[in-house]
């Protein structure tokens, strides 16, 4: 039996695909709730979900692309069902200190890919096992 791939997804994948600004973050969410692979979140992480989904200036982009605040509840509903709760591991010093999480989530899912469009993030290649990489590189294995 193969083991299916794991996975943490930074708060703009998961917002991304909520707006439809990238194809790749949508075949990413889309691969997520067709089971292809498994995603994991802290509680910071999932609190991250949180207060992006509902920040004013994403409130307003959805607004914008017809979503309703209903609309945006479901979604995360969704998500949160689909994301397996994880203890957060060692987390690695960003550039960015709110990044922290990201990586903690992913130490503590021993997951193989962190999925992000974080420049920095990016830059850092790696956080043990998990490969540090774009939706568009992660949708290529997982989003078609």
């Amino acid at each position: 039996m193969v083991e299916r791939k794991r996975a943490v997804l930074d708060s703009n994948v998961v917002v991304d695909a909520l707006l439809g600004r990238r194809r790749a973050a949508v075949q990413v969410i889309r691969a997520l709730f067709e089971g292809r692979f498994d995603a994991f979140a802290t509680a910071a992480v999932a609190a991250e979900y949180h207060l992006a989904l509902h920040s004013r200036s994403v409130r307003a982009a959805a607004e914008q692309v017809g979503l309703s605040v209903g609309w945006i509840l479901d979604y995360e509903q969704a998500i949160a069902e689909a994301v397996t709760s994880v203890e957060p591991g060692p987390s690695f010093r960003c550039a960015d200190p709110d990044d922290d999480k990201f990586t903690a989530a992913s130490s503590g899912a021993h997951a193989d890919y962190l999925v992000t469009s974080d420049a920095e993030l990016l830059a850092m290649g790696t956080v043990l096992e998990a490969s540090i990489v774009t939706a568009e590189r992660f949708a290529e294995e997982f989003g078609k």
